[in-house]
């Protein structure tokens, strides 16, 4: 089993945390505790979803276009005014977070490798993208992906994680 980003900094056997080019930190607000000269100041590209359904015709071309110009430039955006409550969010990161507190041998059971049948379209898979034989990685990450359409899939710990994304699943059907 691989080790995890999260698991490496709890362990008793580490000497030393790499600097901040190789890890951000866990909280977006300590990211201005870093030196202005590690931060590149760049600007996302955001997504008013509430122009999408609601917007007139012109907006709604607009927000088309840049949205596809995120995803051909970026490979990703921030969408804002998607109607997601604030407290639903942070009950589902909050769940999600508690998954990687669970032991090694409990997360495992959703690394590619130990799989039943590998496939990236396994419907519950966690990983991380460290490999201690590279020089080159920057921003090591440890991530948790579940499908839940058309099939809902969770897994069973820890306690509440199937119930949070069971309901944020169902409040974002459109």
């Amino acid at each position: 089993m691989g080790i995890m980003i999260k698991d490496l900094i709890e362990s008793n056997d580490l000497i030393s945390v790499p600097n901040s080019k190789h890890a951000l930190p866990a909280k977006a607000e300590d990211l201005a505790m870093l030196a202005e000269e590690e931060v590149e100041q760049v600007t996302l590209p955001v997504i008013d979803f509430s122009l999408l359904t609601s917007g007139s015709a012109d907006q709604r071309s607009q927000i088309i276009e840049d949205l596809r110009n995120a995803c051909l430039h970026w490979g990703f955006f921030m969408v804002t005014n998607h109607g997601v409550p604030e407290s639903m969010k942070e009950e589902l990161i909050n769940s999600c977070m508690s998954f990687f507190d669970l032991s090694p041998e409990e997360k495992s059971v959703y690394e590619v490798e130990n799989a039943l049948d590998p496939c990236i379209l396994d419907p519950i898979i966690c990983g991380t993208n460290f490999n201690p034989a590279s020089k080159s990685v920057s921003f090591w990450r440890d991530y948790l992906r579940i499908l839940v359409h058309p099939v809902f899939h969770s897994p069973p710990k820890p306690e509440g994680l199937s119930e949070v994304l069971s309901d944020y699943s169902k409040d974002q059907e459109i």
